[in-house]
């Protein structure tokens, strides 16, 4: 083959059996470490592969092509019912071996115990067959039965005549079911002999793995209910389901919260589409989101008097997180203090159940008399302009940033920080360069009469005031770039790579021998879960699409050694250069994200000519997270979007399997959609425009 010299598939412990037009391979035995030599006939972006595991069918057709790229394969059984699930990484070898795609098959889901006690689990749609799996111990589970979502459920394991641990369907008590698919951290209750205990499960995806890792939770639960009102107030969550009727299905578990008491609750169905609590009090009920950090409307819950007040029925709700957990605080509801003021009633009504209803429809938000105190404005019209010099002194790129704007408001309540860039460039100073400009807006230069154009970047966050609510509170945040274009040689690649310097692992003399095993160690990791670090809270968040033209063209560039952006023609190695300093052919040799990318595109891609790639909308509600888990979805999730539009373009992609919840377990609703980025907008940064409830429509 031309550009690969072969490909390395490595089956962690999971026998594979590859299978490529009529040739047939058998697999090395399980506990044979050693990687399967594996090759296409011919250079062809068309060739697949199928993969089967001991009874099994063959699976769908598999590209080994889309480089950097993580994904499920889900391999039907012989049964029909159940399927195998496995992860695929595909990644470019190291050093000498960089040449090499290796492809490494790992377990999908990866489940551990670390509660104390011995448990049993098993899928929720199986209703016949369970695992045991002892305190510290962890285990793949590569058999699931068919179904749209991948559920499990856990119980304490039995103890038989010897006292060891045995499974039992029948006779266990089971827990709510949880996904194993939405990455993050999630709580259920555990039914034990003392009643019950709470177990914390962390999702935490590595690679194309999912561990699955349960905990005991002993310090406190995801959520506290206090009640500061003179009434006894019942609470569940509620479900969406319906009777033929119309009227709601009756709760399976209520709690009961007295007066000046409170109650630790988590969830009863973690896997529910929309979490709400329901709050019933002398015959009203209210429904109420946990995860909307701030105060709500306020809760009518009997009839007033014809003269009596309203504030001697009326409950405030408020919602604040304290520490790790958020506390849903019942108070009565005082008009001087509330964020809500009652209005005189318009209409009447027969019954209690309505005009309990209208009561709470004449709520209106307070209006604040919100003033701005400060504006801060620093305007860069020329620009700012950065220069890459590399050691040889030879410029390698310029960026331009022209019209750049800070703009910093501080009014009563909110604090607002908008950048906004009128124009983004990135020139190519290399000589004889292919493309001139690697990147510049698309459509920007394209004016017409009477209209300004956007400008190419703007980023706006709006963060309150109010530091009550435990978090750091936004109420707004949103990032509109518009549409660009994105051109790159192998030339402007190399050089960028030679300017960064990475270490060049397996390149150097010590380990010039090396075998290359430890690049294809098939042991799974030990994972934890991200920690926490400050809180965020935003009501709304909003990364508007983006949109790229993508080129790239090689070169065939053989330089070694010397000034990359010198030349684009071959020089011999005539000066004896060590081979720690040879560059290599058409591959990169350094470690890092643009070598990484410079694999991929000179290995995979080819050439490639204004490649269109879409990156949806991305919106968010009600989300509490920290800084570090965030940059961590964002960049999990916009890294497997640009991989699957890229391979899709070449039909490389292996779209397989359930995609990963990554951020359904920190927001209250996520949603995903494409729009033209010139259609975007960001909301002004008038403090009027950020009153209370922005996100929640009560304003």
């Amino acid at each position: 083959m031309s550009t690969i010299a072969g490909q390395h598939i490595a089956s962690g412990n999971v026998p594979l059996e590859p299978h490529q037009a009529n040739d047939f391979e058998r697999p090395p035995p399980i506990d044979d470490i050693r990687p399967l030599m594996f090759s296409f006939g011919s250079f062809d972006l068309r060739n697949r592969a199928l993969v089967k595991v001991p009874g099994s069918d063959w699976s769908r057709p598999l590209s080994f092509d889309a480089l950097g790229s993580s994904s499920e394969v889900v391999i039907p059984l012989s049964d029909r019912m159940n399927d195998a699930h496995l992860g695929l990484e595909i990644e470019p070898g190291r050093g000498r071996y960089s040449h090499t795609r290796v492809v490494t098959f790992t377990s999908r889901y990866v489940v551990k115990n670390t509660t104390g006690m011995a448990l049993q689990y098993r899928s929720l749609y199986n209703a016949t067959q369970a695992y045991v799996l002892s305190n510290g111990e962890r285990q793949p589970l590569h058999t699931l039965l068919r179904s749209r979502r991948r559920l499990l459920t856990i119980a304490c394991a039995l103890t038989d005549a010897q006292g060891r641990p045995t499974p039992s369907v029948r006779d266990g008590r089971w827990s709510a079911p949880f996904s194993i698919d939405d990455v993050g951290r999630m709580f259920v209750r555990l039914p034990t002999t003392d009643g019950e205990s709470l177990i914390r499960i962390d999702v935490v995806l590595d690679g194309a793995c999912l561990f699955v890792i349960m905990q005991r939770e002993s310090q406190c639960w995801p959520y506290a209910i206090i009640n500061h009102t003179p009434v006894d107030v019942t609470v569940w969550q509620h479900h969406e389901k319906q009777t033929e009727d119309g009227t709601p299905v009756e709760p399976d578990r209520t709690y009961v919260v007295r007066a000046g008491e409170s109650l630790d609750y988590a969830w009863d169905s973690p896997i529910a589409a929309t979490k709400l609590l329901v709050v019933s009090a002398m015959g009203a009920t209210r429904r109420v989101s946990l995860q909307e950090i701030g105060e709500q409307r306020p809760f009518v819950y009997s009839r007033p008097p014809r003269r009596g007040a309203v504030t001697d029925h009326t409950m405030n709700i408020e919602v604040v997180a304290s520490g790790p957990r958020q506390v849903l605080r019942l108070t009565g509801y005082t008009p001087a203090t509330s964020l809500f003021t009652p209005q005189p009633r318009i209409t009447r009504t027969n019954t209690q159940q309505s005009t309990i209803s209208s009561a709470e429809e004449r709520f209106e938000v307070v209006e604040a008399d919100e003033k701005t105190h400060a504006i801060y404005r620093l305007g860069l019209e020329g620009g700012i302009g950065i220069s890459l010099i590399n050691k040889h002194s030879s410029e390698i790129l310029f960026a331009t940033l022209a019209d750049v704007e800070l703009k910093y408001s501080d009014s009563t309540s909110n604090q607002t920080f908008k950048l906004s860039v009128k124009w983004i460039q990135i020139d190519n100073q290399i000589y004889g360069a292919l493309f001139p400009i690697v990147l510049y807006p698309t459509t920007l230069g394209v004016s017409v009469a009477g209209v300004s154009s956007p400008p190419a970047l703007v980023a706006v966050a709006v963060r309150a005031k109010d530091r009550s609510y435990g978090v750091e509170y936004f109420k707004y945040a949103s990032v509109l770039a518009q549409e660009l274009s994105v051109e790159l040689d192998e030339d402007f690649l190399y050089a960028l790579m030679d300017f960064v310097k990475f270490d060049v692992p397996g390149w150097n003399s010590s380990n010039d021998d090396t075998t290359g095993m430890d690049m294809l160690d098939s042991a799974v990791p030990e994972v934890k879960p991200v920690e926490d670090g400050m809180q965020l809270y935003f009501e709304f968040l909003h990364i508007q699409p983006f949109k790229l033209h993508m080129s790239f063209m090689r070169t065939q560039r053989l330089e070694v050694g010397g000034d990359p952006t010198s030349t684009r023609y071959p020089v011999s190695n005539s000066a004896n250069v060590p081979r720690s300093e040879l560059v290599g052919e058409g591959v990169a040799s350094s470690s890092g994200v643009v070598a990484y990318a410079m694999n991929i595109l000179t290995m995979a891609i080819g050439n490639i000519n204004e490649a269109p790639v879409s990156l949806n909308a991305l919106v968010m509600q009600n989300v509490r997270v920290s800084m570090p888990i965030l940059m961590d979805r964002m960049h999990k999730h916009y890294s497997a979007e640009i991989f699957n539009q890229v391979y899709k373009l070449l039909g490389s992609a292996n779209l397989l399997g359930n995609p990963v919840g990554l951020f359904n377990n920190i927001s209250s609703g996520v949603s995903d959609f494409f729009y033209e980025p010139y259609q975007g907008f960001v909301m002004s940064d008038r403090p009027q425009d950020f009153g209370f409830g922005l996100a929640r429509g009560t304003a």
